[in-house]
């Protein structure tokens, strides 16, 4: 913080110079001189007002252009929200930007409240990341313990709003633990009382981010707060192997490797399904995302879906060759079939969920304020991909005479979340 007094009468020249400067008598002429008031707008009424008040012409024009007397309802209000401004030493901007970060306090307590902020060495900057949820006693204990704006919303989505003990709450920001460290071990469930005896295992050297992971694991989180949590990381900065930095499982990205196989042929319900061997992107390509509006304008999601890079092997080759040919060969007919399957996307799937919505006092969504409506879970319709092969059936007659018959034959049907399909920008077919 800045142990300074910022922007009040001390560092601002001109209003020292407006008080202080000699009592000339052409000075106090000039004051009294009515024609002074009238080239700032003044009348003599409300000139007098102002000059008993013991302000100067330009300090009244001042104050009253000022945003933190906006707000005044008569000349005399006015005056009186300039004097307790002045009285709690802001010039009129220095009063202006604090009434503005002060704005959900009453305008006659922001004088008061923006002193007590400066003379406990917070600048604007300083002060408008706690200022909207925090008094000035609990933000100081915020900053002297090293906590960040984001780990303080954690910590008040995870012991639960907007019911949160304020007691226990300060217990958690001020136990002198790094904060980050009071967050895992809030994570996994530990109680405050245990935080020293895992503050030791950490000194010793022991994995404390994999036990306090297993234990985290072990608790249900609804989904209500996974997504909070979720909206507050995207703001957190850190490598995301800490565990308090980690997304909530429930939460989880679709994976692009959690394909669903289904072969279509009896013989081979039990062979596994081919493993994918990496993604599009994985492997230097750039794909994209397209949605259903460009579909509609003439678009085939089939033409522009990169095709899986399976790896299929030789035992689902031979597999398949034993399936095909129990189903379509015989003494005199053999199965001859290409390899690998091609893949055709059969259905793009969908996946869509409601968007995080603010409330009647926040315009956006936020994230430790209970009336906010997160964002409703997806519902998912998988996307699938058909695999097929290509067979020719050759009956042998006799006299070496055969006679062939093609067929294009539907093998396997694979699942995946419609988010992980991966798209070119131009038709590939």
């Amino acid at each position: 913080m800045n142990n300074s007094i910022p922007t009040s009468v001390a560092d601002t020249p001109q209003r020292i110079a407006g008080l202080y400067q000699r009592l000339t008598d052409a000075w106090v002429r000039a004051e009294r001189d009515y024609d002074t008031w009238f080239a700032e707008d003044f009348d003599e009424g409300d000139a007098d007002d102002w000059r008993s008040a013991g302000f100067t012409a330009s300090e009244a024009a001042a104050w009253v252009g000022a945003d933190a007397t906006y707000g005044a309802s008569s000349n005399s209000a006015r005056i009186t929200m300039a004097s307790a401004w002045v009285v709690a030493g802001f010039s009129p901007e220095a009063a202006s930007a604090w009434d503005d970060l002060l704005a959900h306090h009453d305008a006659a307590e922001r004088p008061i409240l923006a002193r007590e902020w400066a003379s406990s060495g917070f600048s604007l900057d300083t002060a408008r990341a706690w200022i909207e949820r925090e008094d000035v006693t609990t933000a100081v204990i915020l900053e002297n313990n090293g906590w960040k704006p984001w780990q303080r919303d954690m910590l008040d989505v995870l012991l639960g709003l907007p019911g949160t003990d304020d007691q226990q709450r300060l217990e958690h920001i001020a136990c002198g633990f790094a904060p980050g460290n009071v967050l895992d071990y809030v994570r996994a469930g530990v109680d405050i009382r245990e935080f020293g005896w895992w503050e030791r295992l950490r000194r010793q050297g022991e994995d404390v981010d994999s036990l306090l992971s297993a234990m985290e694991g072990e608790r249900e989180w609804s989904y209500d707060i996974a997504f909070r949590l979720d909206w507050i990381l995207d703001s957190a900065a850190g490598s995301p192997t800490a565990p308090h930095l980690r997304r909530p499982s429930i939460l989880g990205k679709p994976d692009p490797y959690a394909f669903h196989h289904e072969y279509h042929y009896a013989e081979l319900s039990e062979l596994p399904g081919p493993k994918l061997i990496e993604t599009w992107r994985e492997n230097g390509g750039v794909p994209v995302r397209w949605g259903i509006a460009e579909w509609s304008d003439g678009g085939c999601p089939e033409d522009y879906a990169y095709e899986p890079r399976f790896d299929w092997t030789d035992e689902q080759e031979q597999r398949v060759r034993e399936a095909l040919e129990a189903s379509y060969g015989d003494e005199e007919t053999s199965v001859v079939f290409g390899w690998p399957p091609e893949g055709s996307l059969w259905t793009e799937g969908h996946a869509w969920s409601s968007e995080a919505e603010g409330c009647g006092e926040h315009e956006e969504f936020r994230a430790t304020c209970e009336a906010c409506r997160p964002a409703s879970a997806h519902e998912v319709e998988m996307a699938e991909w058909h695999w097929y092969v290509d067979v020719d059936l050759i009956t042998h007659l006799e006299d070496e005479e055969r006679d062939e018959l093609m067929d294009h034959v539907h093998l396997l049907t694979s699942s995946i979340d419609p988010r992980c399909v991966e798209y070119s920008e131009v038709a590939l077919r």
